[in-house]
């Protein structure tokens, strides 16, 4: 393990009630810092806010006021979370720390360096317990069976924060070992130095983290203002706009939409968009209901909607676990939805460019749900579009000049094998065209290759484009795909002969009509072959028209992404920085 910033000087500690002493830090305001002061007395008591955790009210005098009516409860969540995993302890993934030494400049931080976490109890399913950033450790001497094992004589313990993950060391399965970096109370006493022998997870509280942080933020409080002291008069004019217009709000529901839904839901969406034609002033609705009545499924239906009518909608949520679902719900409605996928030839999915999910991806759990959306993804995707140009002209060059490459084709392989048949290598294959072996392409065979060639990588261009950027100039990609495609099938067809057909695509379009063929396959090929020249050129220009930048760096393709996406999912309080 790197341990650089880190000193080899011991820990110390300073004993109070049976395990480490446990203050909070002078001047901050951190969730860790309540966890950290707790004792296990504090933990187990059920009682410990009890006279301070009331009923949320359903008005408030302030913003702070109604902020600041979370702060306790929030406090009890934590508090109950951990006495949960406590009762348990006997059964918590553990390891046993092989290092522990103190970051220098860092304050309070310390480089473990641990075995491989045992997990014998399987408690988060069938996944194998992983650190990550967030997780409340305990630092102990002696692994425990139950709590009042920890409060024995002699008995030490801390709580730790986990803050960084280091690169773990696997040299093999016996001797693998785990890196990372924590955060914890200790103080320095020498001589009352002490080594942590376990470490023990006990929950996450990234998520209580992100919510404490938000009920203590004193910035971006307009929509809190907005919802807690709305103007009567103002609202009472929103409120006639949710009810003008020809008939209900679930009217203007697409009914493949939301067939699925109760009349219930129904109305909640429609509600939602209703608000969308009142310009009076900013609105929020809330969509409620105990567990299992549909919440997810009405957002997914609201969003989707929304997308599809053009408005740009970010969807902000506290956990991975729930901003996944949310995402992978509309993906599937889009899947499932007529429009969300062309039903030609060549499917597109026309708009999964115009949805976008970002953050870690090992806490997403980033898989085929939600892959194509998922922005680092897109930008790997992106990168390898910035070829489009070259590959719209190759194939423009095959289709236009096909009868003239073929004929630089012929000269070059004539010269190689004069050449090779005055002895350059001793071989005499090539000196008779005759020769079954080295007969030279027909006008077809090398046609059919070379559009094979260059047709495939433009396929495959094109439906990164669509798949990865927005909607815009669709319309005319897929119809280039499709006559694409009805030209691969006439040129692949049987009983085409060779020459006829060079013949036929060497003359300009006013000597075909006169020609003997007109109206056969050949003929057919020909003006097939002008319809996808025309349609080459026609998307070429338009996505010109697009001002696609010169992608130099990842970062550039990250900006591309957020400006042409409509529908973004986030956890909150993510900063996305570019000007949406």
């Amino acid at each position: 393990m790197d341990l650089g910033g880190c000193t080899n000087r011991a820990v110390g500690v300073e004993i109070a009630e049976g395990g480490l002493s446990r203050r909070r830090r002078h001047g901050t305001n951190d969730l860790t810092d309540f966890v950290f002061s707790w004792s296990f007395h504090d933990i187990l008591n059920e009682n410990l806010y009890h006279d301070k955790v009331e009923t949320i009210p359903d008005q408030f005098q302030s913003v702070q006021d109604y902020l600041g009516s979370y702060v306790y409860p929030l406090l009890e969540e934590t508090r109950a979370s951990l006495c949960s995993s406590l009762e348990n302890i006997s059964l918590l993934p553990f390891t046993e720390v092989i290092e522990c030494v103190e970051c220098r400049g860092s304050g309070n931080s310390y480089a473990v360096k641990a075995g491989r976490w045992n997990n014998e109890s399987n408690t988060r399913g069938k996944e194998t317990y992983k650190t990550l950033p967030g997780d409340i450790l305990i630092l102990t001497d002696a692994k425990p069976a139950t709590v009042p094992d920890l409060e024995r004589f002699g008995r030490r313990w801390a709580f730790a924060l986990v803050r960084m993950i280091g690169e773990d060391d696997e040299e093999d399965e016996a001797t693998s070992s785990t890196n990372f970096e924590v955060e914890t109370l200790l103080n320095l006493e020498v001589n009352n130095s002490w080594k942590p022998m376990y470490a023990i997870f006990l929950i996450n509280i990234v998520t209580n983290r992100r919510i404490w942080n938000a009920l203590h933020m004193s910035l971006n409080l307009d929509i809190l203002k907005e919802v807690l002291c709305t103007d009567l008069v103002a609202d009472k004019v929103s409120n006639l706009c949710v009810t003008k217009g020809n008939g209900s709000a679930t009217e203007s529901l697409d009914e493949r939409l939301s067939h699925d839904l109760n009349e219930s839901q129904k109305k909640a969406v429609g509600a939602c968009l209703s608000k969308l034609h009142c310009e009076n002033k900013p609105s929020v609705d809330l969509i409620w209901g105990p567990p299992g009545t549909g919440k997810t499924k009405t957002v997914a239906t609201l969003l989707l909607t929304l997308l599809k009518r053009k408005h740009r909608t970010i969807v902000c949520a506290p956990t991975n676990v729930a901003i996944k679902e949310v995402a992978t719900r509309v993906l599937k409605l889009l899947k499932e939805s007529d429009s969300g996928i062309s039903t030609e030839t060549e499917s597109l999915p026309c708009y999964f460019g115009d949805m976008l999910i970002f953050g870690n991806k090992e806490r997403l759990k980033v898989d085929s749900d939600i892959e194509d959306i998922y922005l680092e993804h897109r930008v790997e995707c992106i990168s390898e579009f910035t070829g489009w140009h070259q590959c719209l002209t190759s194939l423009i060059d095959t289709l236009a000049d096909c009868v003239r490459q073929y004929r630089v084709f012929l000269e070059n392989e004539h010269a190689k094998r004069r050449k090779l048949g005055s002895g350059d290598d001793g071989s005499e294959c090539g000196s008779s065209e005759e020769d079954g072996n080295c007969e030279l392409k027909s006008f077809l065979e090398f046609f059919r290759d070379q559009f094979k060639e260059t047709v495939q990588p433009l396929r495959a261009c094109l439906y990164t484009f669509c798949t990865h950027t927005s909607r815009t100039k669709f319309q005319n990609i897929t119809s280039l795909l499709n006559l694409l495609n009805s030209f691969e099938s006439l040129l692949c067809g049987e009983k085409l002969d060779s020459e006829m057909m060079e013949i036929t695509l060497s003359r300009d379009e006013l000597g075909l009509f006169s020609f003997e063929t007109s109206r056969g396959p050949l003929y057919d090929i020909y003006m097939k072959r002008q319809e996808c020249l025309s349609m080459l050129l026609t998307v070429r220009d338009s996505l010109k028209d697009l001002k696609l930048p010169n992608f130099v760096s990842k970062g550039m393709i990250a900006n591309f992404c957020y400006r042409r996406a409509s529908l973004i999912f986030a956890l909150l309080l993510v900063h996305i920085s570019c000007t949406l």
